[in-house]
């Protein structure tokens, strides 16, 4: 039976590319309230997981839970529509739309009332964006861009956020304030999942950590813990 507390769940996911196998039996949960990462070397499947759990990428085997429900063969689309709502890797704006056309994109989900009162409240957790809602965003920095990105898919009020890579391209003060109010987000009361190549960054802005080696889980451990340990900082935080 599936436990409703667990707001996303993976168990024993296997899944790849064609032939190529690359997660092998992989299992982690994000918990009602909670901040998860997923972290490790280059090419140990990151985002491999992060894909099977959103379905881009279809479960060889295993079972994937949203809210306590089975959604193992259910499409990106619905997961939206469930609760789920994804920050996909790298540049994914409009260049020529507007940052309120963006906004009103991600809420296509939601009627206008709560459109309404979820920008308001987006607004004031994001005020750049609310001084630029007129601006394309091809005129603005890739700090701003990423703002823009995940305001888009916060305003439909989902259950968790999904994070690929979150901090990718950025310059170190921005990376700190894509923290920070992904902090005040989780303190709103919604579960956060990401990926994240900056292992130490990740480790030190969320509760618990799952390090992915050759596409299995090699520790899953709180991620005060996790940055504590001798070998994981050995082997993946740079000693």
């Amino acid at each position: 039976m599936s436990d409703p507390s667990k707001i996303l769940e993976a168990r024993d996911v296997t899944t790849g590319y064609g032939n190529n196998e690359i997660v092998h039996q992989v299992s982690l949960q994000v918990n009602d309230g909670e901040s998860v990462c997923i972290i490790g070397p280059n090419g140990a499947g990151k985002s491999t997981v992060l894909k099977s759990l959103t379905g881009y990428l279809a479960c060889w085997e295993g079972e994937i839970h949203l809210n306590g429900e089975d959604v193992t063969d259910v499409s990106t689309e619905d997961l939206v529509g469930r609760g789920l709502s994804i920050v996909p890797q790298g540049n994914t704006m409009f260049p020529q739309m507007t940052v309120q056309e963006h906004l009103d994109m991600g809420a296509w989900l939601i009627d206008d009332e709560e459109k309404r009162e979820n920008t308001e409240w987006l607004l004031d957790l994001f005020p750049r964006v609310e001084e630029r809602l007129d601006q394309k965003v091809k005129t603005m920095s890739g700090g701003e861009q990423q703002m823009v990105s995940i305001a888009r898919a916060l305003i439909s009020d989902p259950d968790i956020l999904v994070l690929d890579e979150p901090s990718l391209g950025l310059a170190p003060s921005l990376v700190d304030t894509i923290f920070e109010l992904l902090r005040t987000v989780q303190d709103a009361g919604l579960s956060i999942l990401m990926v994240e190549q900056n292992a130490v960054k990740a480790l030190k802005n969320t509760d618990r950590g799952y390090v992915i080696e050759m596409g299995s889980v090699r520790f899953a451990e709180e991620s005060r813990e996790l940055l504590d340990d001798d070998e994981v900082q050995q082997l993946y935080l740079g000693g």
